[in-house]
């Protein structure tokens, strides 16, 4: 394969990793990691390519007129391989984001077997641990600031390449850590009052992990029990 042709291959390579991504949001890669995976997608696209041509060429029932077609291509484009690259394009490209969609969930299952099977819980990484067992469920939220949230853990980044990790929950009540003793004082909710689901106020929180210094799920029990200590006051 010229160089050229070698260099236009990252086209089908680059449309599969747009695709893929449109299923699996990660971070988009910079610099050389971004050649690397675009080269990986390339070559991908480049054998399936190959293969779906080399299939059709073995099925074809006249040589002949095989023959005569690639000489006609030949002529019409100086390109070497050049129906391969089509093929690259599409539906290569299609077929290689399927491939890399499943391989990559394949790859998130064997990594939670083996760590279920060798390691144990917790996760290697504590963030996805906690976030994939309150995924879903009312949480407690404190911040730097001292702002308090409770909601329904909605979403948490997945991609564990990303340097900045975050986390989305849907309030219900909000508040704050009194300056005095740290008690939470809610001052804020959501919900009260809403008859309807477009009565309630509430909007997706994104939050950054660097931010947040306590996340745990909320405890009803616990809460209300503080409540009649008074070690958590309700002001709304």
């Amino acid at each position: 394969m010229n160089d050229p042709v070698l260099l236009l291959w990252f086209v089908p390579g680059y449309f599969a990793l747009q695709l893929y991504r449109q299923v699996n949001p990660v971070r988009t890669k910079q610099g050389w990691e971004w050649v690397f995976q675009t080269a990986f997608a390339a070559i991908l696209c480049f054998v399936i390519a190959r293969s779906i041509l080399a299939v059709g060429l073995t099925l074809a029932t006249n040589p002949q007129e095989v023959e005569s077609w690639k000489q006609w291509w030949g002529t019409q484009f100086h390109l070497r391989y050049s129906f391969s690259l089509l093929l690259g394009v599409f539906p290569s490209s299609v077929i290689a984001a399927g491939i890399l969609c499943v391989g990559r969930t394949a790859w998130d299952d064997l990594r939670a077997l083996f760590q279920v099977t060798f390691v144990g819980s917790p996760s290697e990484d504590i963030f996805f641990f906690t976030c994939t067992s309150l995924y879903e469920k009312l949480v407690f939220v404190t911040l730097k600031s001292r702002k308090v949230y409770v909601g329904v853990l909605i979403d948490f980044t997945s991609d564990p390449d990303e340097p900045v990790r975050y986390i989305r929950i849907m309030p219900t009540i909000s508040g704050y850590r009194s300056n005095e003793d740290l008690s939470v004082v809610y001052n804020t909710n959501y919900v009260a009052g809403a008859g309807q689901p477009e009565d309630v106020t509430a909007r997706p929180v994104l939050i950054p992990m660097s931010e947040v210094t306590a996340l745990s799920e909320f405890d009803k029990t616990l809460h209300d029990r503080f409540i009649a200590q008074g070690s958590t006051v309700i002001k709304f």
